[in-house]
């Protein structure tokens, strides 16, 4: 079994999972499954519900997007949380890429939970204001 099936806590554990299958409520993945009148939405078009300027895509809305001042705000209380925990990680989250950064936090118990919390934080955050669905 997959240690992030045994998050205690059932939303931060299915939120991680969500995460993990692209089954999250993010404009990257909710805009490919939905089928238009006027067609595909392609995925550049598939911009933040926030700033507009970046897809709305994992990587934006985890560590990227700073518009939405309770985003950019849950998002330092998390890496201030985790670099107390494991200074080491500072250097891997400024150097490697953000998916790498990804994979060690989901592979290694001492941040797991902590990075679950984090990822239903965020998905709440953006279930909270509509996606940004752009015209044709």
């Amino acid at each position: 079994m997959q240690p992030y099936l045994k998050i205690p806590d059932p939303l931060h554990r299915h939120a991680l999972t969500r995460l993990l299958l692209c089954d999250h409520p993010l404009a990257v993945e909710q805009l490919r499954r939905r089928r238009f009148s006027r067609g595909r939405i392609e995925r550049q078009r598939r911009l933040c519900r926030f700033c507009r300027l970046a897809i709305e895509d994992e990587v934006h809305a985890l560590f990227g997007c700073r518009t939405n001042d309770r985003l950019v705000a849950v998002r330092e209380d998390f890496l201030d949380t985790l670099f107390r925990l494991n200074p080491a990680l500072r250097v891997i989250f400024f150097s490697a890429p953000a998916t790498q950064f990804v994979d060690y936090l989901v592979n290694h118990a001492e941040t797991l939970k902590l990075f679950a919390a984090y990822v239903y934080q965020v998905f709440c955050i953006y279930d909270e204001v509509p996606m940004f669905i752009p015209s044709t």
